[in-house]
């Protein structure tokens, strides 16, 4: 990453990467990328890389951290931005260490806006990632405590987990079907997803039954 002059301007804006992840879907990387970007202009520099995606951080295999490693390697980045070292890594203490000296090692200077990180060689720097990474491994086995205790206590209560159930007009798809409509058409227009159709297709057939072994109809 080279730096670019600022316009009207006498110094350089240093370019910087940031990488941003979320665990879920739902979540959204929005905040972080607000402070991030706020906290890199304080700093004198501008993101012009950005690795952001929604997995989890228990393991380091992840395609775009893949390809911030990558990038590393290439030594295409520098100066790397997260929001918190739980971001980047809740593998564990010695996996998310090994990531971290990769960096180092690279000569990637790592900015964390939540974490206070001694400075590389500095001789407390190792001490303090450990404590770091261990409570980000600690919250994360917590959280999936706290997730497996409430879907425990949901199923005791009788509550039905997963999607709620989609009624499917089989007869109506059948027709559908029958007049040459695609799978993928009929979705559109009953507004159910394809799969789910499908799915209760094949349930109402293994609940039809065979023409030999319907009953005969009395004379």
């Amino acid at each position: 990453m080279r730096g670019r002059r600022v316009p009207g301007g006498r110094g350089r804006v240093k370019p910087a990467a940031a990488y941003m992840r979320v665990s879920t879907t739902p979540q959204e990387t929005k905040q972080q990328r607000v402070e991030i970007l706020r906290a890199a202009k304080v700093r004198g520099f501008t993101i012009e890389r950005w690795y952001e995606e929604k997995i989890t951080g228990r393991s380091l295999k992840r395609p775009e951290l893949a390809r911030l490693r990558a990038d590393a390697k290439e030594r295409v980045v520098s100066v790397l931005f997260v929001w918190a070292l739980d971001r980047l890594s809740r593998a564990g203490i010695i996996d998310s260490l090994a990531l971290v000296k990769e960096f180092d090692d690279r000569g990637v200077q790592v900015f964390s806006l939540k974490d206070p990180i001694p400075e590389p060689g500095e001789p407390t720097r190792e001490l303090v990632l450990s404590v770091l990474f261990w409570m980000a491994a600690q919250e994360s086995k917590r959280r999936g405590e706290r997730v497996k205790a409430a879907l425990d206590l949901r199923r005791e209560q009788g509550i039905k987990l997963g999607r709620p159930y989609r009624d499917v007009d089989v007869g109506k798809v059948e027709e559908l079907r029958k007049a040459g409509r695609s799978w993928r058409s009929i979705a559109v227009s009953i507004k159910v997803p394809k799969a789910t159709i499908l799915r209760a297709v094949q349930r109402a057939a293994v609940r039809k039954p065979h023409p030999r072994n319907r009953p005969k109809k009395a004379v």
